[in-house]
């Protein structure tokens, strides 16, 4: 994916100050394709870090919710 990425910034010469059909045009069908690869790894890693905030945030609460129940469960059977 790097390599691809990197040849089609190498052999491009894009003038971005044209409307977006005329820059879908300059990069052809090749950069339409690398930059539709790029946008689903940035979507992958974007939701790869949600799933792990996520999961860090299940994990604190579920630690939360022991350090409650553990004293009522202590009081109650002298543990």
């Amino acid at each position: 994916m790097a390599a691809s990425l990197a040849f089609f910034l190498s052999e491009t010469r894009i003038d971005f100050n044209s409307p977006i059909p005329a820059v879908m045009e300059q990069i052809g069908e090749y950069g339409k394709q690398t930059l539709l690869d790029l946008g689903i790894l940035v979507l992958a890693v974007a939701t790869i870090a949600l799933v792990l905030q996520n999961r860090k945030m299940i994990d604190q609460q579920k630690k939360g919710i022991e350090y409650e129940i553990k004293p009522l469960i202590g009081i109650r059977y002298g543990i």
